[in-house]
């Protein structure tokens, strides 16, 4: 139970949370207060949620339904036996209460249709490396009505178009083959630069809570404009907010897609429904976390935890060091060591290390990073900078085989040898020779990043020992070294001021 109210005088009047958890974690019963159409405190979700194994069937909520501007509540808009239905991968293909009749998939599990009862559709683009590129949302025309688990062609009233390029957005409406967009926001880590005419622009700037919620919003010249209080799980009071429509934002920094009530976070990785609360697809890192539903939230602990995107790299403590932030830039954790923020400053300074870094967080691999003086190899006169290994020692090693019968594995360890990487900046023989510590350890981390993460060749590797002939250093090394090539040609590019 999470309260808001410090006292018992103050419970019946204060926003406050509610739930009870089956033993895995998903959520059974979700009870919410805050303020009432009649102005009055009390009520505004009380659910029941039915389950199938992990997996909601059927919601009823007995609170009655607010209207308040801004109010960000659960719609229950169906009364059937099953209201939730799921594809073959775990994922949300029609939801009765939302009114979403069918959503299709692309190859990486990514939403690209979603067709609402009424016809209303939202189409979404994403690049192989899973960024989101586009959102079309159109408007039905006429009385339309598509029946769950099927989908309609429609004629559009309305078109809007939004386009994520990088850290810039760009807004408008299209037609067919053509669109008409313009500048809309260019973020930036703490805000966003909004473009109110094709001559003028805006500095925003947020002011986060501990889990980087978006808690205001301030102009340039300290003015608010927007406010948001959140109940734990993402849901914002009704009551307490501001300017709500100014910018999407918010929960964790991530954007809620509110168009034809939707109402759901994207985290990248997956969708997620704050009123439930739960994610619309499967954990990708499920099999590592069997005792944990795969669609809840942080293991049921918002209070104290984020999930950036659904993936992640972390240090042997198992923190998460390196993330993507909600503007798409590369990020650090302030819980890194020094070591581990070398890292990343390493790998940021070229093109390609960025790239490396990049899909290293994007992996569904889960990848640990630690560091020691030596490697014990050395003593045999060979010298090693870094290493992988492509497995967790123990009884569950992490290595799988999919439906191809490609080897795959869950985990992966980069051992760094700080004093070795350290010595070799003065060794004429070394390419780390005149180079700093931080760019080597870039060099080096690039390298290493394509053992860890990169797939095809984790299970050439794998495979080659499965069948008793294990590749030679020369190949094994040869797509590693290529990579770690290009960072060192771009660093001495930047380096010489080319």
């Amino acid at each position: 139970m999470y309260l808001c109210a410090v006292n018992n005088s103050l419970a019946d009047i204060m926003p406050r949370l509610e739930r009870q958890q089956s033993g895995n974690g998903m959520i059974k019963r979700f009870q919410r207060r805050g303020l009432k159409d009649d102005g009055q405190y009390g009520k505004v979700d009380n659910l029941h949620i039915s389950l199938d194994g992990n997996r909601p069937e059927k919601i009823t909520d007995d609170a009655d339904l607010q209207t308040i501007y801004g109010a960000m509540e659960f719609r229950d808009l169906a009364d059937l036996p099953q209201e939730y239905y799921y594809d073959g991968c775990g994922s949300l293909v029609a939801d009765a209460n939302k009114g979403i009749a069918h959503i299709d998939y692309d190859n990486l599990n990514h939403p690209k249709r979603i067709q609402f009862t009424n016809g209303n559709t939202i189409e979404y683009v994403y690049a192989p490396d899973g960024q989101k590129l586009r959102a079309t949302y159109q408007t039905a025309a006429g009385n339309v009505v598509v029946p769950l688990n099927t989908t309609q062609t429609i004629t559009a009233s309305t078109t809007s178009q939004t386009d994520y390029m990088g850290n810039v957005i760009l807004s408008g409406t299209s037609s067919g083959s053509s669109a008409s967009v313009s500048l809309n926001k260019f973020l930036f880590a703490g805000g966003y630069l909004s473009f109110p005419t094709t001559t003028t622009s805006a500095f925003h700037y947020y002011t986060q809570d501990h889990l980087g919620n978006n808690r205001a919003v301030v102009n340039e010249s300290g003015a608010i404009e927007q406010v948001t209080h959140y109940y734990p799980f993402g849901g914002f009071f009704a009551d307490a907010g501001t300017g709500s429509s100014l910018q999407p934002y918010k929960y964790n920094g991530k954007e809620l897609d509110r168009m034809h009530g939707l109402d759901l976070y994207d985290y990248g990785a997956r969708y997620y429904d704050a009123i439930v609360p739960m994610f619309t697809q499967q954990d990708p890192l499920a099999e590592k976390y069997y005792n944990v539903s795969p669609y809840a939230y942080c293991g049921n602990s918002p209070v104290n935890r984020i999930d950036p995107d659904g993936r992640k790299v972390v240090n042997s403590q198992g923190v998460n060091i390196f993330y993507i932030n909600a503007s798409n830039q590369l990020c650090v954790s302030k819980h890194a060591s020094e070591n581990e923020k070398m890292v990343y400053q390493g790998m940021m300074l070229t093109p390609t290390g960025q790239k490396m870094l990049r899909q290293m967080i994007k992996s569904p691999i889960l990848i640990n990073m630690q560091f020691k003086d030596k490697c014990a190899d050395d003593k045999k006169g060979e010298i090693t900078y870094a290493d992988t290994q492509q497995y967790k020692k123990g009884k569950d090693n992490g290595i799988t085989r999919d439906k191809n019968g490609k080897f795959r594995t869950k985990y992966s360890t980069i051992t760094f040898y700080m004093k070795t990487i350290e010595e070799s900046l003065g060794w004429n023989f070394s390419q780390n020779n005149g180079l700093t510590l931080t760019e080597a350890i870039g060099a080096e981390a690039t390298h290493e990043s394509v053992h860890a993460s990169d797939e095809e060749e984790i299970n050439k590797d794998i495979a080659s020992v499965n069948n008793g002939k294990p590749r030679s250093k020369q190949e094994a090394e040869k797509k590693p070294r290529e990579i770690e090539q290009q960072f060192r040609d771009e660093l001495k590019n930047i380096n010489d001021g080319n």
